[in-house]
C-alpha cells in the first residue's frame, strides 16, 4: 500500500495490447483474493531480465494460449526496466511470475556475482 507521501507516476498514453483471455468456463463459486494490489511494486521472478514496475490493474481469467486459469496483472514498467529499451512500457504478468519488489535478490545474476570484488 503506498504511503501519504508517495505518488504514482502518470501512466504516460500508450496503446496496451490485452492478451487472448477468456472467462473460465465454468466460472468460479468464489474468487481467491489477488496476491498484489494496485500500485504494489513487482518484478518478474522467473525470467532472468527481470523486469519491474508497477501494478496498474488486474483481471481473473484464462489465459488461452497456456490454460492458466487466475489473476493477470497489468504493469506499468519502470523507466529502467530492462524491456525499456525495446520501447515497452507496459505488461502482462501471470500472479504465479510476479514477486514483490522487495523479495528481490540483491545479487541478480551470475556477471553481477562476478564483477564484486574477491572477498579475504
Amino acid at each position: 500500500m503506498l504511503s501519504p507521501s508517495q505518488k504514482l507516476s502518470p501512466m504516460p498514453p500508450v496503446q496496451t495490447l490485452l492478451p487472448p483471455l477468456t472467462l473460465p468456463d465454468p466460472l468460479p463459486e468464489t474468487f481467491p483474493a489477488p496476491k498484489f494490489h494496485i500500485g504494489q511494486q513487482v518484478y518478474w521472478s522467473l525470467v532472468s531480465t527481470q523486469d519491474h514496475g508497477r501494478i496498474v490493474g488486474c483481471v481473473f481469467a484464462q489465459e488461452t494460449n497456456v490454460q492458466a486459469i487466475g489473476y493477470h496483472y497489468v504493469v506499468q514498467l519502470d523507466a529502467d526496466s530492462p524491456s525499456q529499451s525495446f520501447g515497452i512500457q507496459v505488461d502482462w504478468g501471470f500472479e504465479s511470475d510476479l514477486a514483490p519488489w522487495g523479495d528481490r535478490p540483491l545479487v541478480e545474476t551470475t556477471a553481477q556475482l562476478d564483477s564484486l570484488p574477491p572477498s579475504h
